[in-house]
């Protein structure tokens, strides 16, 4: 039977538990004062005076540095950079705040309007350095940055710290401050999170949180940069790792949404699904690797292991199936459904639509607006339903037409498969009857038809009216003269409306 023998020493302030194991491990408790009860320890970051360069707004309408401010800035201190950015066109540039030579993260921006922005970059010198804001991917308009600010930060002390046997520092446990409902263990886990309603778990998840709200963060590095975004999850070793805003997210799996700056409402299920997503919006990605390189696209879909996988700014695509959308890149409103549905050659589509599996929107330059359905292999098509082309005109009907008057006495539709191609068998006593009325299903307009006669070879029936839901079909002789049907005789017609 193996023993673990646990010894307790008191001192002033401090509990320490050595645990005498295999590996021993020291735990430390710092209740953050002499002898104050641990259940009663709050512990939340602190913000120092603001440091606010005078601001009164600022237009960049170029690449390179846009606002320049000096700031007294003490080296090893975290400070929060909080801005406020508008676009006057969408996407139309990055924005990099800096202290000294020290960038934060590039933010983009998707909608237009006034948003608050924040960074946390720690100081790499003392004294009185320049704050800059530079633009980087400039196209056109311009981004207004106002309401600049600089506060140093800092963090809340752990109620409980678990010592490494080198010496090195552990997990921590960090209360989350009075009936705040927060939950954080991990080093550096929630060490600036100052408001409620979060659950971080792992080697400094959440660790830049300042005010986000209702997030949850589980991994190492998980949710780490994010410092305003609330109602996020963040399950898996650096799951929405540099996220700053995100706000209405989810990821789980490994790298998962990891480079998302300010994407907002994305979903990423699988290792490395939506990876290299950073400010791309309304994004699912179900699977390993799925819209593995999107960037800025919005509005996409990907199930399947490797669906999307080279999108980079694609918009509204949908993939599904195992490598699913292979090929597309920055394509627009495209549907690919079926194991490695795809698109060649270099040219993006859209509004097209790709269904089976190893199907292929072949062309090698654009082709967009086209159905593709099946593969090389496909020998059979059969549809089940009624055709209908220009927004709802009905071209082929399932419903057979039926007789309504005329071809003798008792004729019959003996193949009746709709109207692409059916059969009329004539009746009896055909004296003077020359003529066949068959009832129709609705098209928007009428029916063209098309009859053969292969039982007399001197006939040429043909259709001599058409109407909305009728078509009436004449027996004609070589002359074109209207001459009596004979009975039994049999007539291929097939139909088309429009």
């Amino acid at each position: 039977m193996k023993h673990t023998f646990i010894r307790a020493y008191l001192f002033t302030g401090v509990i320490a538990l050595a645990a005498i194991a295999s590996q021993a491990q020291s735990i430390f408790i710092d209740p953050a004062g002499a002898n104050i009860p641990l259940q009663s320890t709050v512990s939340v970051a602190s913000f120092g005076a603001t440091i606010s360069p005078t601001n009164t707004g600022a237009a960049c309408m170029a690449n390179g540095v846009c606002v320049t401010k000096s700031v007294p800035v003490v080296a090893g201190t975290d400070y929060l950079v909080a801005w406020t950015q508008q676009h006057d066109t969408a996407n139309n540039g990055l924005v990099t705040a800096a202290i000294d030579a020290v960038n934060g993260i590039a933010i983009s921006q998707r909608l237009i309007l006034a948003f608050p922005e924040r960074n946390v970059i720690t100081a790499a010198v003392t004294g009185t350095v320049n704050l800059t804001f530079t633009i980087t991917n400039y196209t056109s308009g311009t981004i207004t940055l106002s309401v600049i600010s600089l506060q140093p930060i800092t963090h809340s002390t752990p109620a409980l710290s678990m010592v490494n046997s080198d010496g090195s520092v552990g997990p921590q446990v960090r209360t989350g401050g009075s009936g705040k409902q927060n939950t954080f263990y991990g080093y550096q886990a929630g060490q600036d999170n100052p408001n409620g309603f979060a659950t971080l778990f792992g080697y400094r998840a959440g660790a830049s949180n300042t005010s986000g709200q209702w997030m949850s963060a589980f991994g190492v590095q998980a949710g780490e940069a994010n410092t305003f975004g609330g109602h996020l999850s963040a399950f898996g070793f650096q799951a929405l790792q540099h996220s700053t805003g995100c706000s209405n997210c989810s990821a789980f799996g490994d790298n998962a949404a990891n480079a998302n700056t300010t994407g907002l409402a994305i979903s990423a299920f699988g290792q490395g699904a939506l990876a290299s997503n950073t400010t791309g919006s309304f994004n699912d990605a179900h699977g390993v690797s799925a819209l593995n390189l999107l960037t800025t696209g919005t509005g996409n879909a990907a199930f399947g292991t490797n669906a999307l996988l080279a999108a980079t700014t694609a918009v509204n695509v949908v993939a599904i199936g195992y490598v699913a959308g292979n090929g597309v890149t920055s394509d627009t409103d495209d549907i690919f459904i079926g194991f490695s549905s795809a698109r060649s050659g270099g040219t993006p589509i859209s509004n097209s639509i790709v269904i089976g599996n190893g199907g292929i929107a072949t062309a090698a330059t654009a082709n967009s607006n086209e159905t593709v359905i099946g593969n090389s292999s496909t020998t059979m098509f059969r549809p089940f339903g009624s055709y209908y082309l220009n927004a709802g005109a009905l071209t082929h009907s399932l419903t057979a037409p039926t007789i309504a008057s005329g071809g003798c006495t008792s004729p019959a539709v003996t193949w009746a498969n709709g109207t692409a191609a059916f059969k009329l068998t004539l009746g009896s006593s055909c004296t003077g009857v020359k003529t066949i009325v068959l009832t129709m299903p609705t098209p928007s307009n009428a029916w063209v038809c098309d009859a053969h006669d292969i039982t007399t070879n001197t006939f040429e029936p043909d259709m001599s009216a058409s109407a909305n839901t009728s078509v009436t079909i004449t027996n004609y002789s070589t002359i074109r003269v209207a001459t009596d049907f004979v009975a039994g005789e049999v007539l291929l017609v097939k139909c088309a409306g429009g």
